[in-house]
């Protein structure tokens, strides 16, 4: 984009700034939000959560929810066998609360779910995985202060604990003798976020970047469950680092674009269980993300977004790259607001070799988010 003269803008930047004076700040925030909706719960590998850190700069008190329910199709052939679906349905949650302790100090705590998959084998067929489960989830807790200088400058940062639960079922069929069960707990570890932004009022603008720094879990606690017996040991996980950058700016008088680069560090990532061995063998990930949202009255919003997260799995990983359409819309008032989203994901397809090829497959995400500001 060109840069203009401050005593030179576009007209739709006048039109903007007449509008965002209009609009209240709930009203503005509503249609930020509404950008966040916007991106699907679910995407490639383990992930859930893509560890969204924009509620510290929403105006005020804010506290919201946001509830996300995934439909995934995963399905193809193992070792030349049908694998039927082992997917299914997925269901997530995000808590947010935003409060300005001054006109330029304010905190944020956010709860999450940033890792969240699984699989199943239900199709009985003599594919040697079928009975074989797999769950994996976390949750986490981020506390966040932010301080804005007076050239519109942000910085911010806060500490994040995480803790992650996995169980496993593999039948003999799969690992004889006698298969194994594992419920594995990492505990809680920690992590920091990092953050700086820039944002310019006038024309609802705003530029952040984030980092997320890896959560390392040394000691976790295993219980194996080979045949009839039980045995306690260790492994460790290690979730990997990522960056962040979004932008998003009015460019009418009621219309914000939006878009944002994501990267995670997931070749460092790290799963080392108890006879498996290394669980994650994934290649960096990058997620891309492009849209707008409309102020379609004074209290309805609508929008669009495309989104497209590459292959980053290695042969543990049943999917490919990952492309999704979003259509989201809500409605907002001075103290509310209720943002609604729809996405369809397609999921690229994936030869792992040995006649074990997944192909054709999909997902549908719905997500609401609700929230109050004071």
């Amino acid at each position: 984009m060109s840069q203009k003269t401050a005593h030179q803008p576009d007209s739709h930047i006048n039109s903007a700034r007449k509008k965002t004076r209009q609009m209240t700040r709930t009203a503005a925030w509503a249609l930020t939000t509404s950008v966040a909706a916007a991106g699907p719960v679910w995407s490639g590998g383990i992930e859930n959560s893509d560890q969204d850190v924009s509620i510290i700069f929403a105006p005020g008190t804010v506290i919201e929810g946001t509830y996300f329910y995934s439909d995934i199709e995963i399905s193809g052939t193992d070792f030349g066998m049908p694998s039927g679906n082992t997917g299914g349905g997925l269901s997530s949650g995000v808590i947010n609360f935003k409060h300005d302790v001054t006109d330029k100090i304010a905190l944020a705590f956010i709860i999450d779910e940033p890792i969240n998959d699984f699989s199943r084998y239900r199709l009985n067929n003599g594919n040697p995985n079928f009975g074989t489960d797999t769950d994996i989830r976390s949750i986490s807790f981020t506390a966040l202060a932010k301080y804005r200088f007076d050239n519109n400058v942000s910085v911010y940062g806060g500490v994040r604990t995480q803790r992650a639960k996995l169980d496993i079922n593999v039948p003999d069929t799969a690992i004889p003798p006698f298969g194994y069960e594992l419920d594995a707990d990492t505990g809680y570890d920690f992590g920091y976020v990092v953050g700086v932004g820039y944002e310019i009022p006038e024309i609802a603008f705003r530029a952040s970047l984030t980092y997320n720094s890896k959560v390392s879990h040394d000691d976790g606690d295993a219980t194996l469950f080979p045949s009839s017996f039980s045995t306690s040991t260790s492994f460790t996980a290690e979730f990997p680092q990522s960056l962040d950058l979004q932008v998003e700016t009015g460019v009418s008088a009621n219309t914000l674009v939006f878009g944002r680069v994501r990267w995670r560090d997931w070749s460092e990532g790290s799963l080392e269980l108890p006879l498996q061995g290394e669980a994650l063998d994934f290649k960096d990930s990058t997620f891309y993300q492009l849209g707008f949202s409309h102020a379609i009255t004074d209290n309805w919003v609508g929008g669009l977004s495309l989104t497209y997260e590459d292959d980053h799995g290695g042969p543990l990983l049943t999917t490919g790259s990952i492309a999704t359409l979003t259509a989201h819309g809500g409605y907002i008032t001075d103290t509310y607001y209720v943002i609604g989203a729809l996405s369809y994901s397609d999921i690229g397809d994936k030869d792992l070799g040995n006649g074990t090829v997944y192909k054709d497959n999909d997902a549908v995400t719905f997500s609401l988010t609700v929230g109050y500001t004071f």
